[in-house]
């Protein structure tokens, strides 16, 4: 095993951390849509939802993704998180809009 399969290029590490930036953006997102539900009112938390808890569930599926495919160059060690991010937030978001839509006046 050489060194260059123990270290990967400092590309490789760009995935990373914009996959630590989205988990951080979206638990941002999640404390103002927390407060939003709080203190202001219950149909900003709604709106604040929207945004902060597919921005949290991107992130968080990024950042699972992202220290594993290091090894195996730019490409993938970018684009894999971001695809798997991009596809979490869009089926987040459809998730918390069919709750907000459908079942949340129900209750």
């Amino acid at each position: 095993m050489s060194d260059d399969d123990l270290d990967p290029p400092a590309a490789n590490n760009v995935g990373l951390i914009l996959a630590v930036v989205w988990f951080f953006l979206g638990i941002a997102g999640c404390a103002g849509a927390g407060f939003a539900i709080g203190f202001v009112s219950e149909t900003m938390g709604v709106l604040a939802s929207y945004f902060g808890f597919p921005l949290f569930a991107g992130g968080l599926a990024a950042l699972l993704v992202a220290p594993f495919l290091r090894r195996y160059g730019a490409p993938a060690a970018v684009g894999a998180p971001l695809g798997c991010g991009c596809f979490s937030m869009v089926a987040t978001l459809f998730a918390v809009v069919m709750f907000f839509a459908v079942i949340f006046p129900m209750l």
